[in-house]
């Protein structure tokens, strides 16, 4: 078995890297036969570029042009899965890089600022008694444009929603799974390794008890979930470019 990271790289407007903004998918293959992870590639990079399960619009023309238009990426890093680590050596790099474009996206709209984002999320039944934060994974879609916000309804348009873009999010998850089970492979949550820790004693308190270390773990998607709200993605804020004293 495979098992790789699918690391969406978009590149800013701005040209600088710093202001590049990273999804990242946990994907595991029958094979590692090269020609089956570049069909992985080109089915995540389908996730932001290809219509979805009849909604009409690409996850891509959501995207405000705070994201350029040509220059991104899918990075596929292959990992092993005990320690998270790439291989055959740490910090090797991908083994298959996917460019792209966002073709016929449209004219540039007003944007939101590029700190928000809508949250897809996803989460695992399986092993009831792992703790659920385990057992959880999202990514964080932006920064958006405002023509993917929607008022909830005529009575409550002080509340905008990121209703359009929402419907997009789950029928391309939805799509983007299916697809890669159609190849064998499957879109996982990987639950990183821990190294452990001993007991933490506590004055007045009983002591933290220690946790022992564990190693990757993986676990099936079998739920996706996108909130009509916004999140707030911090490190994707830009440096001011001027400012007014008084």
């Amino acid at each position: 078995m495979g098992f790789y990271r699918a690391q969406a790289v978009f590149a800013a407007f701005t040209g600088i890297p710093a202001d590049a903004v990273v999804n990242s998918f946990h994907i595991t293959t029958p094979t590692d036969d090269a020609a089956l992870v570049e069909d992985v590639a080109e089915l995540v990079r389908d996730f932001y570029v290809a219509e979805k399960g009849g909604q009409g619009d690409p996850v891509a023309n959501y995207l405000g042009h705070a994201i350029a238009d040509v220059g991104h990426q899918i990075k596929m890093y292959k990992l092993a899965v005990a320690t998270g680590k790439t291989t055959p050596q740490e910090g090797a790099p991908p083994v298959h890089i996917e460019v792209f474009d966002f073709v016929g996206r449209g004219a540039a709209a007003n944007g939101l600022p590029s700190e928000v984002a809508v949250c897809l999320s996803y989460k695992s039944d399986e092993e009831p008694t792992v703790p659920m934060r385990q057992k959880r994974g999202r990514i964080y879609i932006g920064p958006l444009k405002i023509a993917g916000v929607l008022s909830a309804d005529a009575t409550r348009v002080e509340r905008p929603n990121p209703l359009g873009v929402n419907a997009n999010l789950i029928a391309g998850a939805v799509a983007l799974r299916a697809d890669l089970e159609a190849l064998g492979c499957e879109w996982v949550i990987y639950s990183r390794p821990y190294e452990g820790r001993d007991a933490i004693p506590r004055v007045g308190k009983p002591d933290l008890p220690a946790i022992p270390a564990r190693d990757g773990s993986l676990y099936r998607i079998d739920h996706f979930w996108v909130d009509d709200a916004f999140d707030t993605v911090r490190r994707r804020g830009q440096k001011a470019s001027s400012r007014l004293t008084a």
